[in-house]
Order: structure tokens, then sequence, then C-alpha cells
């Protein structure tokens, strides 16, 4: 999807033919046929919103499987950044130090442990993506303590961590409404409006 918006042929090949978008690998249209000569062995239908194939086009200046290793590490450090942003949740001074450092210990057993994240490292989806996107919207959210100018900053940082996992896959949006409902509606405008900036 980045190497036909950076070749300017992003729409002719990115959502070629809707009805049959989930089904895979589809031989005879035509963005299969394009992905295998630039050397993807195994395309795959796009099925996220554009600004995702925006985001990850600069990858595309490298040979394909020289971006498989980045994307692999890339994701790596977002699934790392996602255990410390959780772990550093479960952290905060709410009970005994020794209850805290099993619920980080926790945290990080069952991010290393779960199949879908083993199956992201595999693959190579957006899944540790918005895990970091969304680990940091939730730090920022339950930072305890917090007041004043910090406040409104953390919530405009959350809220824009939540737009743009929005932006790459639409589910978050739940989250948007769920925090206008829940009274953090600075955190859930900037969400909103982050979201309207990167899709349209």
């Amino acid at each position: 999807a980045g190497l036909a918006l950076r070749t300017g042929q992003g729409g002719e090949f990115l959502y070629s033919d809707p009805a049959r978008l989930n089904l895979g690998l589809l031989p005879g249209q035509p963005w299969v046929d394009f992905a295998t000569s630039h050397g993807v062995p195994h395309p795959s239908a796009y099925i996220y919103p554009p600004f995702f194939a925006v985001a990850i086009s600069p990858l595309t200046v490298l040979p394909y499987h020289a971006a498989n290793l980045a994307w692999f590490f890339l994701n790596t450090a977002f699934l790392s950044g996602s255990i410390a942003l959780l772990a550093g949740i479960s952290l905060e001074p709410r009970g005994a130090k020794a209850s805290r450092a099993v619920a980080a210990s926790a945290v990080v057993l069952a991010c290393l442990h779960f199949f879908p994240t083993i199956r992201a490292l595999q693959c190579g989806q957006a899944g540790l993506v918005m895990l970091v996107l969304l680990s940091a919207c939730l730090r920022l959210l339950l930072s305890p303590g917090v007041e004043g100018p910090t406040r409104r900053r953390n919530d405009a940082l959350a809220g824009l961590c939540l737009a743009t996992a929005a932006a790459i896959k639409l589910t978050p949006l739940v989250a948007i409404v769920w925090l206008f409902w829940a009274g953090r509606r600075r955190a859930a405008l900037w969400g909103a409006g982050g979201f309207a900036a990167l899709t349209f």
C-alpha cells in the first residue's frame, strides 16, 4: 500500500475491489501483480484506512526484505514501549509495593505469552502500533495527582494518541465516545479533532 502511494498509484491499487477485500491473496486483481512484481512474496489485501499507508510509505524506499526487517524491529520497540507503559501503570502507588511488583510482572508475562502479540510480530500486523498508542493514552489519562496545565497537556496528548490509533484502525473511535461520556471531554475533543485532521 505504501509503495502504491509512493509511486502515485494508490488510487488504482488501494481498495480496488471492496466486495472481496477480506479474502487475502486474490489472483487476477491488479494490486496482486503490482505487489509481486516489487518483491512481495505473499501479498494480501490492504484493509486499513489511507493514513496508515501514508505513515509507512517511507519504508518503501528499502527493498522488501530490508523493509520487513525494519518493520519487525519497529514492532519490537512498540511492544517494549507498551510493556513499559502498562507496567508503569501497575506500579503506580495504589497499594503495597509487593502487590504492585506482582502486577507489573503479570503485565510483562501476559504481553510476552499472548498469542496475538506473537502473531503480530510474525506477520508484521499493525496491532503493536495500536497497542503502544493506546497504552500511552491510558498512561496519560491515569497519571495520578496531575492537575492544572499538566492535566490539560496530558489530556491533549492522550487524545492525539487515540486519534492516531483511530486513523490506523477505526475501532478506537469507540474510546473517544466513551471519554466524552465519562467526563474527559478535553481528551475526547482532542481525539475527535485529531482523527478528523488525519483522516480528511
